[in-house]
């Protein structure tokens, strides 16, 4: 990662609070050519490409952040007036250096897609009437100059013959800026009031600037953009106007952090460099940014900027698009005993056969070239390739098309192999099997200009170039990825796969590594900590700390490296004081030298502990308190007092459905005020909300609520939408809206919930899901709704649990995850109807049971039926009772289970340990009674269990008991003797005489 990168995103790209001086800055975006074709320059600072793809990402971005992109002129008009920049939308004028062509055919009409309009500045020398080249690139003619002008682009002068302006005499600058201004006029008809400064401006030289001013206004323009960086504020000179330099590194954080002020810091260095080189010398310079060098580190919850990664770790294979396995005893499966880094890889295996077989994994990504993709690679020596043949193991493929560059793993004699390609021949070097190896493919796509590359533990050691490679690529095959024909009967394969990663740039190996996964700590009063290594050896160590940039330090964890490789943490952050924080991993040797280590860091930007916030066990919590949430789908407020006393619900969640402005949620958190609880709003957009309602939700718009709002004492968290996939929003979208809220008040959690069938059904949901879960965190917490009495035909209780673990795993189980439970029929007349009591308190339990937080109960399509209130009451009851016990951790101690009679999977349970005391939870979600079997090492300590549920009790001999369980039955199980049986509260009661009532 570039350094001025790592150093914007320390400074504030991890979303520091935005200001009412920083709202009211003006961004002037600096862009170059727009095109796929590269500058030839190796540093991305000076790159000054930008390719479609990213600059379409680039312009959603400031969509979503409320801005409009305009041309120079209305932005300054808008400034002049002196509205400043606060009001949404907020403007950012998009201008262009150099007039290449590639504007009218690349950028102009994703410009036209965002409603977005800019300015283009042109070097007159280099237009014509024909194209003409500069820098190598065709530039745009006049006819295309007077298409653009009509739509609305603007056009401004960018010298006559794009010279370095302070080594020519003034006479000569005049005449650049003079001649370039009436050619201009004369071939538009226009005014031309606008200039842009070519190469860089000399800063350093106060006299040549201050004199330069008065040229320019002599000449008759009205301002000009440099290559200075930074915001441009209301005092700044308008001859000399700041610009923020974008190109193909800048990814939608990276532009986000810069649009925040964080990458005004560059504009300082920019001068002091020029000063020092100009005065000092370079040292000087490099002293003063010394200390940077050291602090640099990533921030928490901050996307990849790469295409794809799969470390494997959450332990499935749901990360890929697709698993293509043909053939009898062709498998890919997760394994957990040969993995280059944490827990798990992927396992691929062919049988020996007379069928035709494969077994690989696909990963689709936006095509792009050229491309990367770095795996490490294991090749068990049970593989079995005929001399002289070879297996297809990694390529890059088109969909539609098919493989367009393929790695093969070739056997030349008994037990040596090497890497082969068909273009490129074998490599020279053998491949040594049951070892990891780290293989980078390098992939360009061009007719008569592709090539490739391919290193193996990074040496070069097949390349090619000036290929017919036509095809750009656009999915990552892996495994055993080509047919293997049934003539080949004796062929047998097993393969590994590791540490996948796909990106449009050089990746390079981690022989050693320290990975931190972990959630948004901001509004956290405690969160889990995932240390992933890479490559370590029994006897080393792992150290991880907390420190700050006032001196605080606090030892994590310091001890011997752990066997399976995750080092799991839950880390306190009650008391903290307003800092930028700093987590910081390292790997240590035998010797104490650090091998490899990584940091993460978030800032603070509140005193205190926040009211509502969650702890490092994911629970949520009021003031310092865990509690688990219960909460109704947007409740009428007149009913919210009635439901709270007879323990329906403990918390609000949505809004007043009537009235769904900033006054409205104001209303309705004053509502949750005087019933002495809060709620999670705002959510001022219908689930009913046609597709142009919900289109109108930017980050702009909802800052609107948070600016009002997020002091209100009854404010529990954020909710913005319900579903978003379903209206068609994507993770960026949400996390976009995150980042703003959290920018203006990081105390503040949020809430998103997805619809059920995301987390299944097919891999397009599965897929879907995937882009909302780690590392693509977009809230505080994540729930999802399946109704599997109502949707009797598509979902079933089954489908439920299986979704709890993923919405789980899927995140690493770094952020809490909820479940909606349907209380009422929600089509009338339709579907499988309303559930009983009986099955509501299951629906409910089974969340308990599966790891969820919270559940929110879903009444809103008509009247909850009396029992189904007095249902819901009792589970409010029962976990209000029990929370201390439903929300400790598990035990440590693995649990074996058994159904002896029953179908599979027809008990769920969990675990849990509270005050030394063990409990095991269970139910039945089948349609029949089930016998099952329980055994461990901890239930030897007791000759009994007792049930909770009843009093009784049941024998426990040599470790293990038995149990039987009626449909939809419930059981609470109790060892252990730390905790007296009288202070546990019965949870078989009755409700308080909840009465039915009408829902909005």
């Amino acid at each position: 990662m570039r350094l001025d990168r790592l150093i914007t995103l320390l400074r504030g790209g991890g979303g520091e609070r935005l200001t009412p001086a920083a709202m009211t800055a003006l961004p002037i975006l600096m862009y170059h050519s727009i095109s796929r074709q590269p500058a030839g320059r190796t540093a991305g600072y000076y790159e000054t490409v930008t390719a479609p793809e990213k600059f379409r990402a680039q312009l959603e971005c400031l969509k979503q952040m409320g801005y409009r992109g305009a041309t120079l002129k209305d932005a300054l008009a808008r400034w002049n007036r002196g509205c400043g920049n606060s009001m949404p939308p907020r403007a950012t004028a998009l201008t262009f250096d150099d007039g290449y062509a590639d504007f009218h055919e690349n950028a102009w009409p994703i410009l036209q897609e965002c409603q977005f309009k800019a300015t283009v500045f042109l070097p007159t020398a280099f237009i014509g009437e024909q194209p003409r080249r500069f820098e190598n690139r065709p530039c745009l003619n006049w006819r295309q100059i007077a298409d653009l002008r009509r739509q609305g682009i603007e056009f401004g002068s960018h010298t006559v013959s794009h010279p370095i302006l302070v080594e020519l005499t003034w006479p000569q600058i005049e005449e650049e800026l003079s001649a370039s201004k009436k050619c201009l006029e004369d071939q538009l008809g226009v005014p031309v009031d606008y200039f842009a400064y070519p190469y860089a401006f000399p800063q350093e030289r106060p006299d040549f600037v201050q004199r330069f001013g008065e040229v320019l206004e002599q000449t008759g323009y009205q301002a000009a953009v440099t290559t200075k960086i930074g915001l441009t504020w209301p005092q700044d000179d308008l001859r000399a106007l700041k610009r923020l330099p974008v190109n193909n590194d800048d990814t939608p954080g990276f532009l986000a952090a810069k649009l925040r002020g964080a990458y005004d810091w560059m504009g300082v260095a920019q001068r002091w460099f020029r000063m020092c080189r100009h005065q000092l010398g370079l040292l000087l310079f490099l002293a003063i940014l010394f200390p940077v060098f050291l602090s640099a580190a990533r921030f928490a919850g901050e996307w990849p900027d790469h295409l794809f990664e799969d470390q494997f770790e959450v332990g499935d294979l749901h990360a890929w698009f697709t698993r293509d396995c043909l053939g009898a005893g062709s498998r890919v499966e997760i394994n957990e005993v040969h993995r280059h880094s944490g827990r798990f890889s992927a396992a691929f295996q062919l049988a020996p056969t007379n069928q035709a077989r494969r077994a690989a994994l696909i990963q689709q990504f936006p095509a792009v070239s050229p491309v990367h993709a770095r795996v490490y690679l294991r090749i068990s020596s049970a593989t079995q390739v005929p001399i002289g043949q070879s297996l297809e193991i990694i390529g890059f493929a088109k969909t539609g098309v098919g493989l367009v560059c393929s790695l093969r793993l070739k056997r030349i004699g008994d037990r040596a192999y090497v890497l082969s390609q068909a273009r490129l021949g074998d490599a020279k070097h053998e491949f040594t099997l049951d070892q990891w190896h780290c293989v980078e493919i390098h992939y360009q796509a061009g007719l008569d200009q592709g090539a490739c590359r391919v290193w193996v533990d990074g040496e070069l050691h097949l390349t090619g170039q000036g290929l017919q490679m036509p095809h750009v690529a656009n999915e990552l095959r892996a495994g055993v990825v080509q047919t293997v024909s049934a003539e080949n009967s004796s062929l047998q394969a097993r393969l590994f796969l590791d540490d996948v990663v796909v990106a449009g740039r050089s990746i390079g190996g981690e022989p050693t590594g320290v990975r931190l996964l972990c959630p948004d700590f901001r509004g956290r009063i405690g969160a889990p900590l995932r240390v992933v290594l890479t490559g370590w050896q029994p006897q080393d160590r792992i150290r991880v700390k907390l420190t700050n940039t006032n001196g605080f330090s606090r030892a994590l964890a310091d001890g011997l490296a752990p066997a399976d490789g995750v080092l799991e943490l839950k880390v306190s952050l009650r008391g903290l004081p307003r800092s930028r924080y700093q987590f910081t991993g390292e790997l240590l040797g035998r010797d104490g030298r650090v091998k490899a280590s990584e940091s993460v860091c978030f800032d603070k930007n509140y005193d205190g502990d926040p009211a509502f916030s969650i702890d490092e066990d994911n629970n949520f919590t009021r003031h310092g308190k865990p509690f688990f949430l219960v909460t109704p789908f947007v409740l009428r407020p007149e009913s919210a007092r009635q439901w709270l006393t007879n323990r329906i619900i403990n918390t609000l969640y949505g809004c007043d459905w009537n009235n769904k402005t900033v006054e409205g949620a104001r209303r309705y958190l004053d509502a949750a005020q005087a019933c002495g609880t809060a709620a999670f709003a705002p959510m001022p957009v219908s689930i009913h909300g046609k597709k142009k309602e919900a289109e109108e939700i930017t980050a702009s718009f909802l800052m609107g609520y948070v600016t009002n709002l997020h002091r209100h004492p009854a404010l529990a968290g954020w909710v913005f939408i319900d579903e978003p996939e379903l209206f068609h929003y994507r993770a960026a979208d949400h996390r976009a809206w995150w980042e703003a809220a959290k920018s203006w008040d990081g105390s503040i959690i949020t809430h998103v919930n997805l619809m059920g069938n995301t987390f299944g059904k097919s891999d397009h949901n599965i897929k879907l899901a995937r882009t909302f879960c780690y590392p693509f965190l977009c809230a505080d917490a994540m729930g999802f709704d399946m109704y599997p009495y109502e949707y009797t035909n598509t979902q079933s209780l089954t489908e439920m649990a299986l979704h709890l673990e993923r919405i789980q795993r899927w995140n690493h189980y770094l952020i809490p995850a909820t479940a909606f439970i349907q209380c009422q029929d929600i089509h009338a007349n339709k579907g499988g109807g309303a559930p009983t009591p009986r099955q509501i308190l299951l629906m409910a339990w089974l969340a308990v049971i599966k790891g969820a937080k919270g559940i929110h109960w879903f009444h809103y399509f008509g009247p909850t039926p009396p029992e189904s209130l007095q249902a819901m009451s009792q589970f409010g009851q029962q976990v209000e009772k029990l929370s201390a016990i439903l929300l400790s951790p598990s035990l440590p101690s693995p649990i074996a289970a058994q159904i002896i009679e029953g179908p599979a999977d027809s008990v769920q349970w969990a675990s849990r340990r509270c005050q030394g005391t063990n409990y095991l939870l269970m139910i039945n979600i089948a349609g029949q009674p089930v016998k099952c079997r329980f055994a461990s090492r901890v239930f030897r300590q007791s000759q009994r269990v007792e049930n909770l549920i009843d009093n009784t009790s049941i024998p426990c001999a040599d470790g293990f008991f038995e149990v039987s369980i009626e449909p939809e039955g419930l059981r609470i199980y109790r060892h252990g003797t730390s905790l007296a049986t009288e202070s546990l509260p019965a949870i078989h009661g009755s409700s308080n005489g909840a009465r039915s009532q009408s829902n909005p």
